[in-house]
């Protein structure tokens, strides 16, 4: 899952050093709803569903792909394909000669 807000992304990993920057190298999708924070409990609901159900209920929730901006914005989940990506922990990171252990700071240097 990705997400804007770090309270969120704390709150699903296992351990602070389990949360993680994820940065695209090659071409992606993505999409996000402004209805919907974080379709995981959907996703329960919808695990016996036929694709057209499925279907019908991301639109119903506007799902999306487009304004990633407002996608951060938002602190909706924002799920996302590529072929190629790096991530970075957010509980390490060297900042100048300097190694920075907060997260908030790391938010700030790699914010999109």
């Amino acid at each position: 899952m990705l997400t804007s807000r770090l309270v969120t992304a704390h709150a699903y990993a296992a351990t602070a050093a389990h949360v993680m920057r994820v940065i695209p190298l090659t071409g992606y999708q993505y999409c996000w709803s402004p209805k919907t924070s974080d379709l995981l409990f959907a996703a329960k609901k919808l695990e016996r569903a036929t694709t057209q159900e499925i279907e019908e209920y991301l639109i119903s929730q506007d799902y999306r792909e487009d304004d990633l901006s407002g996608a951060h914005e938002s602190g909706h989940e924002v799920m996302l394909f590529c072929n190629v990506y790096v991530v970075i922990p957010l509980h390490i990171a060297v900042i100048g000669n300097k190694q920075e252990n907060t997260p908030h700071r790391l938010v700030e240097k790699y914010s999109l």
